[in-house]
């Protein structure tokens, strides 16, 4: 079955919101991206994700060497 299908038969919430930030990103995140970081922000029994480094903010990171681009 595929993800999306799963995860929106499952979370509808947490689809619906991911989704709507997709559309607030002009579409440039995945849904994936997105659907995690609603549902780290908003589940509490999600914590093992924070502790492996997901945030709720899915920002492009940089490594040290690289320069962000200027805003």
């Amino acid at each position: 079955m595929n993800v999306f299908i799963t995860r929106f038969a499952l979370s509808p919430l947490t689809s619906l919101k991911a989704i709507r930030m997709m559309y607030k990103s002009g579409w440039s995140l995945s849904f994936d991206v997105t659907w995690r970081a609603i549902r780290v922000a908003t589940c509490p029994d999600e914590l093992g994700y924070r502790d492996c480094g997901h945030s709720s903010n899915p920002v492009l990171r940089y490594s040290k060497d690289e320069v962000p681009p200027p805003p």
